[in-house]
């Protein structure tokens, strides 16, 4: 089997799918565009964008606490792989939000785009919560073995 070296052109070509749009009807009277495919750098930047929303948030007494954080998560989605444009500042993007709830599309929204997609960024989180776990079971062991050790040396 023949193979072919990587190089900046060949992933190009491989990351090209995370650019195309693709066009959704959302009633008679509206549409938008979706990015179907999620690029892992972008969902990287979703969930950088949720924890910082909800950090700052409750510093800047937002009230973001009270949005579900499911919810907050959808809405970032919608903001990062369509073409809306919602804005970065936090207040505005509340503002945003509640529109986009009021409106009734965010449901049908995020029914559009592909469920394996929406997976990807399930499956990021779950990665993250894992390293987490698995990092404060390892600080634990630690904290555990100089208690023990601090005990025999008693």
């Amino acid at each position: 089997m023949k193979t072919k070296a990587v190089n900046l052109t060949t992933l190009g070509e491989l990351t090209k799918k995370y650019d195309e749009k693709k066009k959704v009807q959302l009633n008679d009277e509206f549409h938008l565009y979706i990015y179907p495919e999620f690029a892992p750098s972008k969902i990287a930047e979703v969930l950088k964008e949720l924890n910082t929303d909800y950090f700052n948030g409750d510093k800047k007494g937002l009230k973001i606490d009270e949005i579900a954080m499911t919810d907050w998560l959808y809405f970032l989605i919608i903001k990062k792989f369509t073409n809306l444009k919602i804005p970065n500042n936090l207040k505005s993007k509340m503002s945003a939000y509640i529109n986009l709830i009021d409106s009734g599309l965010m449901g049908q929204i995020m029914m559009s785009f592909p469920e394996e997609s929406i997976q990807k960024v399930l499956d990021h989180i779950k990665s993250v919560e894992d390293a987490v776990d698995q990092l404060i079971d390892s600080e634990l062991d630690n904290k555990t073995e100089q208690v023990i050790k601090a005990l025999e040396e008693l």
